[in-house]
C-alpha cells in the first residue's frame, strides 16, 4: 500500500470494511460533499474506520438513522463524538423526567409525540401513577435507573397508540323514567319506593 493509498479519501478507499460504516460514510459525502473529505483529508483512511467502528459498534441501526436524519439540520458534517451524539443524545434524567410527565398528560388527549421511546418505557417501568404524582426529589432513584436500564438496551419497541375508550353502555329508557318519577316524589314531599303496607299487615310479619 502507498501512502497516497492510506490517506485516500475514506468513503473511497478500498479497504476492506464492515458494509454499515462504508454506507455511513456514503451518506455523509453525499450528504455533505467535498465539506466532508477535506474535513478528515489527511486522516489513514483505515484509522478512521477502525475508529468509527469501535466507537458505534454498541448503536442500532435505528440510532445510527436518528442521527443521519438529525445530520440534516447541520451545515458542516459532524465530529465522531458529535455523531454519537446525535445517535444517541445524552439525556438530563430530570429534564427527561418533567418532559415525560408531560407527555403522559397530554396521553389521555392523544396529543403525546415521544422524542425517543425509552422514555415512554422507563415511565412504565417507574407506573404511570407514581410518575404524574411524586416530587423530583421523590423518584429521582427510581426514574434514573429506569431510564438508564433503557437506553441501554439498544433497540426498543415503538410507543403504542392510545387504547381506545369503551363506548358508554346503553342507556335503559325505561329505568331512567322510573328513577325520574322517584325524584319528583321525592321533590314533592312523597315517600320513595312502593307505597307502605297498612299497620295491620306490617303487625302480622312483625309477629311471624
Amino acid at each position: 500500500m502507498t501512502s497516497s493509498d492510506a490517506t485516500a479519501n475514506p468513503l473511497t478507499s478500498n479497504a476492506t470494511r464492515e458494509p454499515w460504516t462504508a454506507r455511513l460514510f456514503e451518506r455523509f459525502n453525499a450528504m455533505y460533499g467535498a465539506k466532508f473529505s477535506e474535513q478528515w483529508s489527511g486522516v489513514d483512511a483505515i484509522v478512521m474506520h477502525d475508529t468509527w467502528e469501535r466507537a458505534l459498534q454498541d448503536l442500532s441501526a435505528l440510532e445510527i438513522k436518528r442521527g443521519l436524519e438529525n445530520c440534516l439540520t447541520r451545515p458542516w458534517p459532524p465530529t465522531l463524538p458529535e455523531f454519537r451524539n446525535l445517535c444517541r443524545p445524552i439525556i438530563e434524567p430530570e429534564a427527561a423526567f418533567h418532559q415525560t410527565c408531560k407527555l403522559l398528560a397530554q396521553r389521555a388527549e392523544g396529543r403525546d409525540v415521544w422524542p425517543h421511546p425509552a422514555w415512554y418505557w422507563a415511565a412504565q417501568d417507574v407506573g404511570t401513577f407514581e410518575m404524574l404524582n411524586a416530587t423530583w426529589p421523590q423518584i429521582k432513584g427510581r426514574w434514573t435507573d429506569a431510564l438508564q436500564r433503557q437506553m441501554a438496551l439498544g433497540t426498543w419497541e415503538p410507543v403504542p397508540p392510545r387504547p381506545l375508550e369503551l363506548p358508554a353502555p346503553p342507556v335503559n329508557a325505561e329505568r331512567v323514567a322510573y328513577f325520574r318519577a322517584e325524584i319528583a316524589k321525592l321533590l314533592a314531599g312523597k315517600r320513595f319506593g312502593p307505597e307502605p303496607k297498612s299497620k295491620a299487615k306490617m303487625v302480622v310479619t312483625e309477629e311471624w
